[in-house]
């Protein structure tokens, strides 16, 4: 009769265990997340991934993203990149930039888009993306420096107040700085 009790409680409690320790549904856990620099941006066709300005120097640099067009059968182009939220943010000028159906372009390997403004290194800047489809993407892309993984990536030569061209950032730290 103990060894009945015994077994009983100790299948009650593995069971009462292995349920109190499960996650449950919809949490966290069960979402998209890719760990990078970047912000990441679902559409109902495209989706921007690892969206960021990668600069060299306050005030200028290069927006660089994946586009990744989910619908097999039609294709997209990004065709306008702007400010939002009234940021004071320029472009250059650039050909719409085609993502076949299914395909995927890494704006990084295609030069990415040059853009200057009011920005440095560790702020986040509004932007707003136009397709060719209609869709529009309002995201704010950090600014990182042009290190380390972003060293290839093309930089515009100046800044957007048409002065010399601010000091290049250091890809050292300083002592004390985190990485």
């Amino acid at each position: 009769m103990q060894l009945r009790r015994s077994l009983a409680l100790s299948t009650g409690a593995l069971l009462a265990t292995l349920a109190l320790s499960s996650c449950g549904f919809d949490l966290g856990t069960d979402q998209p997340y890719t760990p990078g620099a970047g912000v990441n941006e679902r559409g109902e066709a495209v989706d921007v991934l690892s969206a960021m300005i990668v600069a060299g120097r306050d005030d200028a640099g290069t927006f660089i993203a994946g586009l990744a067009n989910g619908d097999p059968e039609s294709e997209d182009s990004l065709e306008q990149l702007a400010g939002g939220d009234d940021a004071t943010l320029e472009t250059a000028e650039f050909e719409p930039i085609e993502v076949g159906p299914g395909g995927y372009v890494s704006l990084a390997d295609e030069g990415g888009i040059q853009v200057t403004g009011d920005f440095t290194v560790g702020q986040v800047v509004p932007v707003v993306l136009t397709f060719a489809s209609g869709e529009t993407f309002e995201l704010r892309a950090p600014v990182v420096r042009a290190c380390h993984e972003y060293a290839d990536v093309e930089l515009p030569a100046a800044g957007a107040k048409d002065e010399e061209p601010g000091e290049a950032y250091s890809c050292e730290f300083a002592e004390g700085e985190g990485h």
